[in-house]
C-alpha cells in the first residue's frame, strides 16, 4: 500500500485545506498533490548544483616583513629579519634555508618533588607512598626528555634522549 492511498484512507486527520480559522486555503496539501515518484524526480530535477569550474583561490604569499615605525626606533624597538640568512661558507655546502624560522620551544616539567627527595624517594620502601610519587615524577621528567643523574654527589638534570 503506497503512503498516498494510506492518508485518503485516514479519515480522523484534520483537512490541510482548510486554516486554523476554518477559511479554506485553495491550495492542496504537498502529500496529495503527486505520487511519491513524481516528487522524487521533480525535486531530482530541482535541485540546486554548484557550477563545476576552476575558481581555485589563489594563493598569494604575504610577507612577513613589518616596517617599524620611527617613534618606535626612537625608544629601541629593533627589527629583526624573519628570513634565514646563511653565511657564504655554508651556502657553498649546499645549505638552503627554507621558510620562516622557528624558534626553539624548551619544556620546562614541574614535579611535586626536588631532585633530591626524587632520588631519595625511588631508595624507599616499594610499598610506600613516597616511593611512587617518585616513580610518577621520573615518569614525568622522562615525558620532558629530562633524566637525573648523580654526579660527584650532586644531583643533576640532564636534557637529553640518553
Amino acid at each position: 500500500m503506497k503512503a498516498y492511498d494510506m492518508i485518503k484512507q485516514m479519515t480522523d486527520l484534520p483537512d490541510p485545506t482548510i486554516q486554523n480559522n476554518g477559511t479554506a486555503t485553495g491550495s492542496t496539501p504537498v502529500a496529495l498533490q503527486s505520487s511519491p515518484t513524481s516528487q522524487t524526480t521533480t525535486h531530482a530535477l530541482t535541485k540546486e548544483q554548484e557550477p563545476i569550474g576552476s575558481n581555485e583561490p589563489v594563493l598569494e604569499e604575504i610577507g612577513q616583513e613589518i616596517s617599524v615605525a620611527p617613534e618606535l626606533e626612537k625608544i629601541g624597538v629593533l627589527k629583526t629579519s624573519e628570513t634565514i640568512v646563511l653565511p657564504p661558507d655554508v651556502r657553498k655546502m649546499g645549505v638552503t634555508a627554507v621558510g620562516v624560522g622557528q624558534p626553539v620551544v624548551t619544556t620546562t616539567v614541574r614535579v611535586p618533588l626536588t631532585d633530591d627527595q626524587i632520588i631519595k624517594g625511588l631508595h624507599a620502601q616499594i610499598i610506600s607512598s613516597i616511593r611512587w610519587l617518585a616513580e610518577w615524577c621520573i615518569r614525568q621528567l622522562k615525558k620532558g626528555h629530562i633524566h637525573l643523574k648523580t654526579i660527584k654527589g650532586k644531583i643533576v638534570r640532564e636534557i637529553g634522549n640518553t
